[in-house]
């Protein structure tokens, strides 16, 4: 009889631990992502149905702690693909669903329904053991699976083996892996007032900001830097090449340096990163009442009376740009709202990129003679890498043994259509003399890898030029 309850204790668990972590097993299969193969915590909430209080009571505790324990089982695995993810940041990206990508809204409603089956089934075998069923099953747990695991230190240490926000390893808990954490996860961002900060990383325009505070008389009169979504460094060379092609072998284009910088951050971080050396410990970028003053628009415009503009294709609320573009010291702002009949494009809701390469042009041709320093925000090569916004195909994955459809090649096909299309505005005759930087915001987020790496891990690339 004991011999049975003990079986019995034992195929409950099973059927707990498969109900808890099946399914991101699964995904995790295909997706060639990370996960323990265990998580802890959620057999830990076993022990709420041998409290004292009502059936009820005990599901409706269990309903909540299961929902929270799963976000942040949500949260952990998406911090490999977007390793700048914070607690105090979900209430803001939440609100930009609507504007983002549909697979962002598919995404969600998958994770809403993987949350109700989990807790159904679960619920219904926990609802169904009474409460010596229960005592055994977690000491059977205790037994079998938390207490070796503690001692071999392997749910509660962070993994050497653990790279770029991967959780490996076979059993974990996450509440231990959570307080352990050195890198403001959780409990060093327990305020929601955003505070401004030096970046650590080095931003492309490095040369323009040592002109400026040396000898001003060198600055260029007429500056164009482009913060260019999701351009990372690919590992093979010649990809590199062929996706810049048009654009280094121009007759207009003087090549000045290129390269590639470390970096680990949202598009807002690499944009203050170039536009001011700093960084915002979260996105509640409107409560920031100073810190701005010495960003780059401001110095020149201060300094240099240059003209300072800036452009981007979604909408202004999207990280409160409507708010902090001024105080950077933009004098005139383009976004989405602004934009006469926009052309919609995929990869991000906003306008599409090709569409505002005229705008450029006209400023310059307006200006000119002026002092400008002009600020392009790209997006259409924002993740999911949509084809819908490729209208051309001169990058050829095959020739490059990139798998075809993958998200390394639809991402690179973009940014070749990009880089072409830059390379025309570089003939326009009022383009002439302007120094160009061009740098990535982060690097491309890459959920679903193909069979090999292409791409440098948090990495960026960055191109100086001049247009003759």
């Amino acid at each position: 009889m004991r011999i049975h309850k003990i079986l019995e204790s034992l195929l409950y668990l099973t059927i707990f631990i498969f109900i808890t972590n099946g399914i991101f097993l699964g995904v995790n299969f295909y997706l060639g992502s990370s996960r323990p193969l265990i998580v802890l915590d959620y057999i830990f909430l076993i022990i709420l149905f041998l409290l004292p209080i009502s059936l009820f009571k005990r599901s409706l505790l269990y309903i909540v702690l299961f929902s929270i324990l799963f976000f942040v089982d949500c949260l952990l695995w998406i911090r490999q693909f977007y390793p700048f993810m914070r607690f105090t940041d979900i209430v803001f990206l939440v609100k930009l669903i609507g504007d983002g990508p549909l697979i962002y809204k598919k995404f969600l409603l998958i994770g809403i329904l993987i949350l109700v089956l989990e807790i159904f089934f679960s619920l219904y075998i926990l609802r169904h053991c009474n409460k010596r069923q229960i005592s055994l099953t977690f000491l059977t747990c205790l037994i079998v699976v938390i207490l070796p695991s503690y001692l071999l230190q392997n749910s509660l240490a962070i993994s050497e083996k653990d790279d770029n926000y991967r959780l490996n390893g076979y059993v974990r808990s996450y509440i231990a892996y959570i307080f352990k954490l050195q890198d403001n996860l959780l409990y060093q961002q327990l305020q929601w007032t955003a505070k401004l900060a030096p970046s650590k990383y080095q931003s492309a325009d490095n040369d323009w900001w040592r002109t400026l505070s040396s000898d001003q008389s060198t600055m260029p009169r007429k500056m164009l830097l482009v913060v260019n979504e999701s351009w990372g460094k690919p590992i093979d060379l010649n990809i590199e090449k062929d996706v810049l092609k048009q654009l280094i072998y121009s007759e207009h284009v003087e090549i000045i340096k290129s390269g590639e910088l470390p970096f680990i951050g949202a598009t807002v971080d690499g944009e203050m990163r170039e536009l001011c050396k700093i960084k915002s410990s979260n996105f509640n970028i409107r409560s920031i009442e100073t810190g701005f003053e010495q960003c780059l628009p401001n110095q020149l415009k201060r300094k240099l009376d240059y003209l300072t503009f800036s452009l981007h294709g979604a909408n202004s609320t999207v990280y409160d740009r409507n708010y902090w573009y001024g105080k950077v010291g933009f004098g005139s702002q383009i976004f989405f709202e602004n934009l006469d009949s926009p052309v919609l494009c995929h990869s991000f809701s906003g306008a599409c990129d090709k569409q505002l390469f005229n705008l450029i042009n006209n400023t310059f041709k307006e200006y000119y003679g002026k002092k400008i320093f002009y600020y392009w925000l790209t997006l259409n090569t924002h993740y999911p890498y949509d084809l819908r916004d490729l209208k051309s195909d001169r990058f050829n994955c095959t020739m490059h043994a990139l798998v075809l459809d993958s998200e390394e090649c639809r991402n690179l096909r973009l940014q070749t259509q990009y880089f072409d299309n830059l390379a025309a505005l570089f003939n326009s005759p009022y383009m002439k003399g302007t120094e160009v930087i061009i740098v990535g915001d982060h690097a491309p987020p890459i959920i679903q890898h193909a069979s090999t790496s292409v791409f440098k891990q948090n990495k960026i690339s960055y191109l100086h030029l001049k247009i003759k």
